[in-house]
């Protein structure tokens, strides 16, 4: 027997004298053990199927570990990698295909097996032991954080481990709800629970104790509870960085606006969801620091925060011109260039034009600022080669000299480099291209004679001038 539920279902189902006799032996020597008996029996309320049985720190402790250490094996074990239907309503129908049965297959044996472990915790709420069923679901919450489970072919969903802390986080969420009343939970309760589960958590992952918030957005009703809490996080280290939402929780509650903004402060913009509450906050209560704080929210996480912010800055403020810039550059959109183009320089958008990737959409806005001397640099550029059919045509009325020669260089490149059918291909092309833009132009004439003149001894050559009318 590995696992608590084999061992509690073999407890249960022996006889009952078998069980005294065994206890009175184990106990009757052991002052330690005895003493927990006694304290246990002191405790022992017949009414426990309807009432909360008092907190046992040594026993939710012990719980919490072992359960900790039982189902993270269990999940460990856990293998889809091959997965085959067991079930008759799982056998894969005409309609259905092989991989999305193979994932219900998958998901109703990781629901079976999860549903082994719900009916134990069950158990203990039906007996009243409701802490130690808050210690187990703790237990499993940091097991299915921590085990490795095998799914290659992610049946579970892209993570094994969240399918599971979703299950749990349901049944956490229903356990408080339903057991620990808003204001009802004894505070040095609290505050043991929040000990052992700390120590629980240093030695594992801190970052568990985020999965723990519906717990304490129950029982933390008070600002002296808050502020106790927040010390003994303080006291063990916790960065704030890690546990977001627990620190917003705690410091909202102690009532010290100063406080709380301090500690988002402290993590801004590292996390999103605080990041927005912190500036909520800037928005309705110093106005005078909104928009400099949203700029650095909005440099971290750029169009991921346009509906919040969008209605609450002022038009043509920075922040107001960068959103419409970032929304340009992902939709390619001139009409939000335009609303952007505004207010800012020309200098300003030939720079963001520059940043573009979009080769369309960075002419369309070279061209608008007239920037000729900007898309004949491009022109010049070796990376360009199969792009002066876009860039040429706008500038040559600018710089005619300037597109010739970068013609001009480009076939001698060719002639020298490429000297075959493919090759000729391309420098027909680049000579027909010239002809047409430099229409008239002396040098550009001469230039199709030489090459007209090297084909006569180059059939293949001459085949391609030919074909392009040349």
């Amino acid at each position: 027997m590995k696992t608590i539920i084999e061992k509690r279902e073999f407890i249960r189902e022996v006889d009952v004298d078998k069980k005294n006799d065994f206890l009175f032996e184990l106990l009757h020597n052991n002052e330690r053990l005895m003493a927990r008996f006694e304290e246990f029996v002191k405790d022992y309320d017949p009414l426990a199927s309807t009432t909360k049985r008092k907190l046992n720190p040594l026993a939710f402790e012990d719980e919490l570990i072992e359960t900790y250490e039982a189902f993270k094996e269990g999940l460990s074990e856990l293998d889809f990698t091959e997965v085959t239907p067991r079930y008759k309503h799982l056998q894969q129908s005409e309609t259905s295909t092989e991989s999305k049965t193979k994932a219900d297959i998958a998901q109703f044996e990781a629901k079976e097996f999860y549903g082994a472990w719900q009916s134990d915790f069950l158990y203990e709420i039906s007996s009243g032991y409701i802490y130690q069923a808050l210690a187990m679901v703790y237990g499993m919450m940091a097991a299915a954080i921590e085990a490795e489970i095998t799914d290659p072919e992610h049946f579970l969903g892209k993570s094994a481990n969240k399918f599971f802390i979703s299950l749990l986080t349901e049944d956490l969420q229903s356990l408080i709800t339903n057991y620990f009343e808003v204001g009802e939970t004894d505070p040095k309760d609290v505050l043991t629970i929040t000990d052992i589960t700390l120590n629980f958590v240093k030695k594992h992952n801190i970052g568990i104790i985020n999965h723990y918030l519906p717990f304490f957005e129950n029982v933390v009703t008070s600002p002296e509870l808050a502020d106790s809490i927040i010390t003994k996080l303080k006291d063990n280290v916790v960065p704030v960085i890690v546990i977001p939402e627990l620190t917003d929780l705690l410091t909202s509650r102690t009532g010290k606006v100063a406080e709380w903004r301090s500690a988002m402060e402290s993590i801004f913009p590292e996390n999103y969801k605080m990041t927005l509450k912190l500036l909520n906050y800037y928005y309705n209560h110093a106005p005078e620091e909104f928009d400099h704080m949203a700029m650095n929210a909005f440099k971290r996480y750029s169009l991921k925060i346009e509906d919040f912010i969008e209605n609450k800055i002022k038009q043509g403020s920075p922040l107001y011109c960068q959103l419409w810039l970032a929304k340009a550059s992902e939709s390619k959109s001139f009409s939000d260039y335009s609303e952007a183009r505004k207010y800012i320089t020309k200098e300003e958008s030939i720079n963001f034009a520059k940043e573009q990737e979009d080769i369309d959409f960075k002419l369309q806005i070279l061209t608008n600022e007239k920037a000729w001397d900007e898309i004949l640099i491009m022109a010049k550029s070796k990376q360009s080669a199969n792009l002066l059919h876009k860039l040429l045509p706008i500038i040559v009325e600018y710089h005619p000299d300037d597109c010739y020669q970068i013609l001009k260089n480009n076939i001698v490149h060719l002639f020298r480099h490429q000297r075959h059918r493919e090759g000729y291909v391309k420098l027909a092309q680049y000579l027909k291209f010239g002809q047409t833009i430099l229409e008239n132009n002396k040098q550009m004439e001469d230039l199709i004679a030489h090459y007209q003149d090297l084909s006569q001894k180059l059939p293949a050559l001459k085949d391609e001038l030919k074909n392009y009318g040349l």
